[in-house]
């Protein structure tokens, strides 16, 4: 690997990886003993693949930031859904999806923004966020994570992160600037566990 960034898995244990440095997104499964890749081809190669989600029917969503879209595979590679015309998405890195509803979630840090797009069909359905500081604002939002109906922010110009309803109302946060403990310096990636 060159550059690897965002990691997902499905519900059959393949863990994927993208890799921003070779332009594509690896494919580890070890059930089949198999290493294999998506994104290398047609109209949906990649060339800066940087977030990664898997929704429940097992589409692989992408974002590409230097192609200023989200891409959803199926399995075999295949393209099934292509996200953002032009200047829609300005940098899209981020991904989440909320299974429940099938949203797909994506940060857009140049725009401040998170938009939120129906899995299914791609369609655009709201945004929220806009730059500041203030409870609900945002500073160059990069990684998303979504998990009992709360949607994780890395807030990471404003060294914090902001959680979230799905409606995209504000709810709390946690983190400030610096280096001590409860403190951060540009918090990228964001998780939950169980």
């Amino acid at each position: 690997m060159a550059k690897p960034y965002g990691v997902a898995t499905d519900q059959e244990g393949r863990v994927y990886v993208t890799d921003s440095g070779q332009g594509v997104v690896w494919v580890f499964d070890e059930k089949n003993k198999k290493v294999s890749f998506l994104g290398t081809s047609g109209q949906g190669r990649l060339n800066q693949p940087i977030g990664i989600a898997v929704d429940n029917r097992g589409i692989i969503f992408v974002s590409d930031v230097a192609l200023q879209r989200v891409f959803g595979f199926d399995r075999d590679g295949k393209l099934v859904v292509a996200i953002g015309q032009k200047g829609e998405l300005v940098n899209p890195s981020g991904l989440a999806i909320d299974r429940l509803s099938g949203r797909l979630y994506v940060a857009d840090p140049r725009n401040h923004k998170i938009r939120v797009y129906n899995s299914a069909d791609g369609k655009f359905l709201f945004e929220f966020g806009k730059r500041g500081k203030e409870d609900g604002e945002l500073n160059f939002p990069t990684n998303l994570s979504s998990r009992n109906g709360k949607l994780y922010v890395s807030d990471t110009g404003n060294f914090r992160i902001q959680i979230f309803d799905l409606e995209g109302k504000f709810l709390k946060k946690f983190g400030d600037i610096g280096d001590s403990p409860g403190q951060l310096a540009r918090p990228r990636g964001v998780a939950t566990d169980s």
